[in-house]
């Protein structure tokens, strides 16, 4: 960039286009298909234009304690805005250990209990009754014909902002009767949803 007498010129007044550094923001998913085939399509279908998001799970998958480290890692060895994680419950015992200790590096959680099946759900419907992983799976299928995981599963979803505020509702609902972060059933998927479509609305 050009020097001047009182400092730099910016491209924007020489005249030329400018365009501001892409925010990054990198999603790590548990699931190797699910999660990211969803993720990428709202990055697709919202042609976030300020923005770089890098999507990455494992072949098979990544089990959450493992999907924090890599996260981790990837926050100290590059520059990004957020490092998210995408994780299910799965009656995994130790998930109230993993999610504090993402928290402690900094890293931001979209946990679901008992699945993201239920952020699936809260796009048609509210509900605060405990559920299995299988029952979940079971009850989306009521709402989604032929509900597979190979599915474009972003496609068959809308009011986005109803699915928000239900997910909202249930937080509300644990915080007197349990750990609204954690407690069956609840998801923090909306919270990274709600900021890649904030994303859109400022880009």
């Amino acid at each position: 960039m050009k020097k001047g007498k009182t400092g730099y010129y910016s491209r924007k007044c020489r005249g030329e286009s400018y365009r501001p550094p892409k925010r990054t923001i990198i999603i790590l998913c548990e699931d190797s298909k699910h999660e990211p085939s969803y993720f990428k399509a709202i990055r697709q279908e919202r042609h976030l234009r300020t923005v770089k998001i890098e999507i990455i799970s494992g072949q098979h998958g990544m089990e959450p304690r493992t999907l924090v480290r890599n996260a981790r890692e990837l926050k100290i060895e590059r520059e990004v805005d957020d490092v998210w994680c995408v994780f299910d419950s799965d009656q995994r015992d130790y998930i109230v250990e993993v999610i504090t200790e993402a928290k402690k590096e900094g890293l931001s959680v979209a946990f679901s209990n008992p699945c993201i099946e239920l952020w699936f759900f809260l796009h048609f419907k509210y509900s605060s009754a405990t559920r299995t992983q299988k029952e979940m799976k079971k009850i989306i299928e009521t709402y989604i014909k032929n509900y597979n995981e190979e599915m474009d599963i972003y496609g068959k979803l809308q009011n986005y902002k109803d699915a928000i505020k239900r997910a909202m509702k249930l937080r509300k609902h644990h915080c007197t009767c349990g750990n609204p972060d954690t407690s069956n059933p609840s998801t923090g998927v909306d919270r990274l949803v709600s900021l890649l479509f904030k994303l859109k609305d400022q880009s």
